[in-house]
């Protein structure tokens, strides 16, 4: 179905155990599963967590971020602060009163974080894939994989582009450098607002970060994260930044193990 939040129609799926829904019950546990930037949809999140997390007593609020899969986006709405404020539109127009599960992945989890700062009390917990908060050195970091993306000099962007997909890796690589070309993702992350050390010293709501050992992401973000009062980390070995690809069961394994212990609603007869 497609919600108008922020005079956007946002493509959004909203299901538990029994089948899809249009509207939440808010007496019952939400997870909200924000994707990660270029090649991702939610489909990523529906074919992977989406029926654990069901069986598990979650209603799952999955949808499109802007300029991804069948939400458009227009030039210049792709910061932080707007994927934020599309969330909340979106928790609003389903129904979503009560403090919501995050789950976030790679550029989805700066905007897991960025929500739980800016609109608190709506937020149960926050669970990262292979991502950290949006702090200044995280913007700093992925302007300049954006810029790489556009540099036509540029050798390994060049040897992904002109390897055709020929791996796995490699096709997802070219089409988030395609996704870079075709948006203004790099203009917005530029202009995005950040979160601070003070800030994440704030957030008292459960963490988990989720990190593939070869991701990249563990070390500066684990860093960032530890001065959240309430923060965990789980590091995944042998895989890499996708997850969701390389790790689904260890993944829905550490998330279960994770919600059963903050969400007293669940059963534990799902996990």
């Amino acid at each position: 179905m497609f919600v108008t939040t922020e005079g956007i129609d946002h493509h959004v799926q909203i299901a538990d155990v029994s089948g899809n829904l249009t509207r939440v019950d808010a007496s019952r546990p939400i997870v909200a599963m924000i994707h990660g930037s270029g090649i991702d949809t939610f489909v990523s999140f529906y074919f992977s967590l989406h029926f654990p997390l069901a069986k598990l007593g979650f209603t799952n609020i999955m949808y499109d971020r802007r300029a991804h899969g069948r939400t458009p986006g227009p030039a210049g709405t792709l910061t932080i602060q707007q994927g934020s404020a599309d969330l909340a539109g979106i928790l609003d127009a389903v129904g979503a009163t009560t403090p919501v599960h995050l789950i976030g992945t790679s550029y989805g989890a700066a905007i897991a974080i960025d929500f739980a700062v800016h609109y608190p009390g709506r937020t149960a917990s926050v669970a990262l894939l292979d991502g950290g908060p949006g702090t200044e050195a995280w913007r700093d970091f992925m302007c300049k994989l954006f810029g790489r993306a556009l540099d036509k000099n540029d050798a390994e962007m060049n040897r992904i582009l002109a390897s055709k997909g020929s791996t796995p890796q490699d096709r997802r690589l070219a089409d988030s450098i395609a996704m870079v070309a075709r948006t203004t993702i790099l203009q917005d992350t530029t202009a995005s607002r950040v979160v601070s050390a003070s800030m994440l010293e704030q957030l008292t709501i459960p963490i988990l970060a989720i990190y593939g050992a070869r991701g990249g992401a563990v070390e500066s973000s684990r860093h960032e994260l530890e001065v959240a009062p309430n923060f965990e980390a789980q590091v995944i070995p042998d895989v890499g930044h996708y997850l969701f690809f390389e790790a689904p069961a260890a993944l829905r394994q550490v998330l279960s193990e994770f919600y059963l212990r903050h969400e007293s609603r669940l059963v534990e007869q799902g996990a």
